[in-house]
């Protein structure tokens, strides 16, 4: 049961509301994953480089923060929910990336006010959801998991399930069923995990913390 993996891993490992630790947690990643490996240079090239404000950067810094948790915690659940090793990079880089749209300065600005937001600033926060999937789409047609003139068909037929599963992982919650919806699930519950805790995330939506 998800509660289970809950207790048994994220409490056990004190891993959630980690502070100043995110790089070694992203070092880990990185020797399971290569993927990952790009996650910090991606974002550093072709976000932080575009905030304006130093207002901005600090709390796009707390955003990939929470994403890296977000990530170890739904690694640490896939292992324990015994998710196949060729799933597991898949699932990392929507943990990842679930949050990328938060970049939007806008969304930055709506997510530093402390407390409940209202009707026009929630509908602000709620865009970020479609702009990480349509971040991520852009890396796909940009050459994420694509074959190249070498692989084999074997190995271009792996590359389309992982396309295939990191679209649907990353589109929207409720709408999917069998596996895929299992591992949305596993991402939402690590970050939920981290969001409850997460003492510089600061905004309320409909008496809950909002991910």
């Amino acid at each position: 049961a998800i509660d289970h993996l809950v207790f048994d891993f994220a409490h056990k490992y004190g891993l959630i509301g980690i502070r100043s630790e995110e790089s070694r947690l992203l070092d880990m990643l990185k020797r399971q994953f290569p993927l990952v490996a790009e996650y910090i240079e991606r974002v550093e090239e072709e976000h932080l480089k575009y905030l304006s404000t130093e207002e901005d950067r600090r709390q796009a810094a707390h955003v990939i923060s929470h994403t890296i948790r977000v990530a170890v915690i739904t690694y640490l659940m896939s292992v324990k929910a015994y998710v196949p090793p060729e799933h597991r990079e898949v699932l990392m880089l929507s943990a990842l990336y679930h949050d990328i749209g938060k970049m939007d300065p806008e969304i930055l600005k709506v997510i530093d006010i402390p407390g409940r937001l209202d009707r026009q600033q929630i509908g602000i926060v709620s865009r970020h959801e479609q702009l990480s999937y349509d971040r991520v789409i852009k890396m796909i047609s940009d050459g994420l998991y694509q074959p190249v003139d070498t692989d084999t068909a074997e190995q271009a037929a792996v590359l389309k399930e992982k396309r295939d599963m990191l679209t649907a992982l990353m589109g929207e919650k409720g709408r999917q069923g069998g596996i895929i919806a299992q591992y949305q699930l596993i991402v939402w519950f690590a970050d939920m995990l981290d969001s409850q805790v997460d003492a510089g995330r600061r905004y309320i939506l409909h008496g809950d913390m909002v991910t």
